[in-house]
């Protein structure tokens, strides 16, 4: 069975943690204000994490993608310019394809849209 892996938010930044020897070990992924996250692993055993990051109220929200293993982090934002996105989902394939879902949720026109983005293996 593997090591259990989880992502959280502490302190409103995104951090990454996982299970070693009996002992939780946590460390920063990224230093940008986080509110929810989701976290996957592909059948390398890389680490994939989707997240939602937010300003000041009133900002426009992203939604970013973060991949790589402990310690080495690449980051990409998946979704720019959001009012309120949230309910941030991702699964990796059994091909290694990324698929990312969330909720971006409208203010001016009251509607809410299934947003959903794929990312395929290798890039």
């Amino acid at each position: 069975m593997g090591r259990p892996h989880v992502s959280y938010a502490r302190g409103g930044y995104l951090y990454y943690a996982h299970k070693l020897s009996g002992n939780w070990v946590s460390e920063l992924v990224d230093s940008i204000v986080t509110e929810q996250s989701s976290i996957s692993t592909d059948k390398a055993g890389k680490l994939h994490i989707a997240y939602i990051t937010s300003g000041p109220v009133g900002d426009p929200q992203s939604v970013k993608y973060a991949w790589g293993t402990a310690g080495s982090w690449q980051k990409q934002v998946a979704k720019q310019s959001l009012m309120k996105a949230y309910g941030v989902d991702l699964e990796v394939d059994a091909n290694g394809g990324v698929h990312l879902s969330f909720v971006d949720d409208n203010y001016d026109t009251e509607e809410s849209y299934l947003r959903y983005g794929y990312r395929c293996p290798g890039d």
